[in-house]
């Protein structure tokens, strides 16, 4: 399926930037029906469909706004033909509970629309960004919305200093060859025993930190194939190369994880990333960046 794209980040209310990182919006033209591969960045993620509703996967179900709580697999978002509209939010791994009251953990995997919440406040807020005249409306509306749960909100802060605390921790380091990043490292950073740690990390991101840690060096994988991508010297790294410094135990472990997390070899990727080298189709839309090792990584899109 060929994509024609234009897309833009768009800054947040200051108070907010500890739990969202930014709005974004995306305008796109598909010539023929297909499906965009979206790749689990370990954080749940905001999408209104104002162009056209979207279907996931297997769900038969259409969404004109969807809550998505990713596991560690990929999922397919299903288009048609035509001009479709995208104005989505990119949350910290912890800042969707700040919203959303419910356990990221009891969402993982879903698609989740406002009235899967019961929540009437979503759902007034999904009405009024798809009547919406203009991208700058939908902002501001997202801003109050968001501005009064946080005011509001009965989540543990202790768990959010904490929590912070880690992410910090993880958007500091790359995992690569030498690497002490583990679960154990980060329930010492949040000052928790492993076993409670990965009781709030599950509940906040929706994942374990094992599972969190995997998308992440996955994501560290990828950046190093698009540097191979672009390295036309014989000093490129191998495909075991990449992976061992990537913090993988061998090239199959790489592969396997691959599979899981993008859907892809790590080979059918590279080639990807080659194919696209001349017109790269874009860029964050639909996995927003997290941390100094995902800020630098163009959009892998996997397009069916």
């Amino acid at each position: 399926m060929e994509l024609i794209m234009q897309f833009i980040t768009i800054p947040v209310n200051e108070a907010l930037r500890p739990f969202i990182r930014n709005y974004w919006h995306l305008r796109s033209m598909a010539v023929a029906d297909g499906s965009q591969r979206i790749m689990s960045n370990g954080a749940a993620s905001l999408h209104f469909y104002r162009g056209q509703p979207i279907c996931f996967g297997d769900d038969e179900r259409t969404f004109t706004a969807s809550l998505n709580v990713h596991g560690v697999g990929y999922i397919d978002l299903k288009t048609k033909r035509g001009a479709f509209e995208i104005v989505g939010v990119e949350f910290t791994p912890y800042g969707a509970h700040i919203f959303f009251n419910v356990p990221m953990s009891d969402c993982s995997g879903h698609h989740l629309k406002p009235e899967d919440l019961s929540d009437k406040e979503f759902q007034e807020l999904e009405e009024r960004i798809i009547e919406s005249y203009d991208t700058a409306t939908c902002f501001q509306l997202m801003d109050a919305f968001f501005l009064n749960r946080l005011m509001n909100t009965t989540v543990n802060m202790l768990n959010i200093k904490r929590l912070n605390s880690v992410s910090r921790l993880t958007e500091g380091t790359y995992i690569e060859e030498g690497s002490s990043l583990t679960p154990s490292l980060l329930a010492e950073e949040a000052c928790l025993s492993q076993k409670q740690f990965t009781r709030v990390f599950h509940e906040f991101v929706g994942i374990n930190p094992k599972s969190y840690l995997r998308i992440l060096r996955c994501h560290t994988a990828i950046l190093a194939l698009q540097r191979k991508a672009y390295n036309d010297s014989s000093n490129a790294e191998t495909l075991t190369e990449i992976a061992w410094k990537s913090g993988y135990y061998d090239l199959s472990h790489m592969t396997a994880d691959f599979i899981e997390i993008n859907g892809s070899t790590p080979a059918e990727v590279l080639a990807t990333i080659r194919q696209r080298k001349s017109n790269p189709i874009l860029s964050q839309a639909f996995q927003p960046t997290f941390g100094q090792v995902l800020k630098k990584l163009i959009r892998i899109e996997n397009l069916i």
